[in-house]
């Protein structure tokens, strides 16, 4: 049997050291723009100020930041007011009190 068993083995299987790369041509851009930045120091703080500074400055600037804001406030404010109001002329009416009349009998 020894002998039958050892002449059908499977062979086992190969082993590679191949490890996959896969070429990210944005990330490595990112990284090398980035590379000044990550080794610290003041020069990483005025960056991080000047970001902050440009943003809060294109904020300021763009009129579209709060026309945006400010008509969606607008529109909130009125459906609020168009809601309370038909609230009132729903509970001044007697439709409210016709259905407890109704349920009750």
């Amino acid at each position: 049997m020894g002998f039958i068993g050892g002449m059908f083995k499977v062979p086992r299987h190969r082993k590679f050291d191949y490890i996959p790369q896969h070429y990210d041509p944005a990330k490595e851009e990112l990284e090398n723009r980035m590379a000044p930045y990550k080794e610290g120091g003041k020069d990483a703080e005025k960056v991080k100020a000047g970001i902050k500074t440009g943003f809060k400055r294109r904020v300021a600037t763009n009129p579209s930041y709060s026309t945006k804001s400010s008509a969606s406030t607008i529109r909130l404010v009125a459906i609020i007011c168009i809601l309370i109001v038909l609230t009132v002329l729903f509970l001044k009416s007697s439709v409210i009190a016709d259905f407890i009349k109704a349920m009750e009998s």
